[in-house]
C-alpha cells in the first residue's frame, strides 16, 4: 500500500506529466510487498486447513468411542422380567 500511496503522491506533485520511471518505484515496492504477503499467506492457509481436518477426524473418533462405550454400558443393562 506505501508503494501505490508513493506512487499516487507522485501523480499528485507532477501530474500526468510525469514519465513512466518515476511512477515504477511505487509500483514495484507495492508488488514486492504483495509477494512477500502471498507467500506467507498461502502456506499459512494450507496449513490451518490441514489442522481442521486433522481436528475433525480426532472429534470423530472420540464421537465413534463415545457411542461404542455408551453401547457397551447399555447392553449389561437387562429389563426387569414382566409378570
Amino acid at each position: 500500500m506505501l508503494g501505490f500511496i508513493r506512487t499516487y503522491y507522485k501523480m499528485q506533485e507532477r501530474g500526468l506529466t510525469g514519465n513512466s520511471a518515476c511512477f515504477s518505484d511505487g509500483v514495484w515496492a507495492a508488488l514486492v510487498c504483495a509477494a512477500a504477503g502471498l507467500s506467507v499467506a498461502i502456506p499459512a492457509h494450507a496449513g490451518y486447513n490441514y489442522l481442521v481436518s486433522r481436528i475433525n477426524a480426532i472429534v470423530l473418533d472420540m464421537e465413534r468411542s463415545a457411542t461404542e462405550i455408551v453401547q457397551i454400558v447399555t447392553e449389561g443393562i437387562k429389563p426387569p422380567p414382566q409378570s
